[in-house]
């Protein structure tokens, strides 16, 4: 490898635009290769994705993270924690309004200041694609957010990135 290519390769970690663990073709857990990895935001529904790291949006829209994976599998276990720059005025898992720091079903859990949450679920696979949106919305926090990716214990990918108001 060239020293250029070396220094290259060192800032791009450096900068955090290739933050996370795992690179294309690595496998993150039995039989599941990483091909891509994107964070951004779906328009028009979901029709359209922008990936990037900073994005203006407002109540109802849809951002979130999405993996192209070569696997025969249908779904896989992962554990996501997102961290947000302040409390939201509400957490919601699967329709539920989390009243208490922990979903019924158990697999949402809230740090005692409410900024964090971590999920347990099966996410599927569909045509190659695992993805995983949120909505935001009227109370939640702008700013800088953190969403690490686990597969089993595997930190699998760290996105950083920051929501921001659109201008009006």
């Amino acid at each position: 490898m060239t020293t250029l290519l070396r220094l290259c390769l060192f800032a791009l970690l450096a900068s955090g635009a290739l933050a996370g663990v795992a690179g294309p073709g690595e496998e993150i857990a039995p039989g599941v290769f990483l091909l891509q990895s994107d964070f951004g935001v779906w328009k028009n529904g979901e029709a359209e994705f922008k990936a990037g790291r900073e994005f203006a949006i407002k109540g109802g829209d849809q951002f979130g993270w999405r993996f192209r994976v070569r696997t025969e599998k249908d779904e896989v276990k992962m554990r996501v924690v997102f961290e947000c720059p302040a409390a939201p005025k509400r957490w919601m898992w699967n329709g539920e309004v989390l009243e208490k720091n922990e979903s019924s079903d158990g697999r949402m859990k809230l740090s005692p200041d409410r900024r964090t949450a971590t999920t347990e679920s099966e996410v599927a696979v569909s045509e190659g694609w695992m993805m995983s949106p949120w909505t935001f919305d009227d109370g939640d926090p702008y700013g800088d957010h953190v969403v690490r990716i686990y597969i089993g214990e595997k930190l699998v990918r760290i996105f950083r990135f920051r929501l921001v108001e659109p201008k009006k």
